[in-house]
């Protein structure tokens, strides 16, 4: 796979895991907080257990991906301070 795909996938990918972080700590704060556990108390059919471990994997996949992420741009990572000698 050419490396501008994979960028692309990898940036796709880390807009999704984010997306899922985002919402779904909304989702805990607001519509499940602290204390509403049962399952009478789901959002969209899941229990505030559900939407804890969508939030922590979504993290570890987040973190993961941010990983790949700088290592496939390292090249211009490596290329800042020259051009800011410049």
């Amino acid at each position: 796979m050419k490396k501008i795909k994979f960028l692309i996938i990898t940036d796709i990918l880390l807009f999704i895991s984010a997306l899922a972080v985002f919402l779904s700590a909304l989702i805990l704060k607001y519509a499940l907080p602290r204390g509403t556990g049962g399952q009478e108390n789901a959002f969209w059919g899941l229990v505030r257990h559900n939407w804890s471990d969508i939030h922590s994997y979504g993290g570890y996949i987040f973190g993961a991906l941010i990983i790949i992420h700088l290592i496939l741009h390292f090249g211009w990572i490596k290329a800042i301070p020259k051009l800011w000698k410049n």
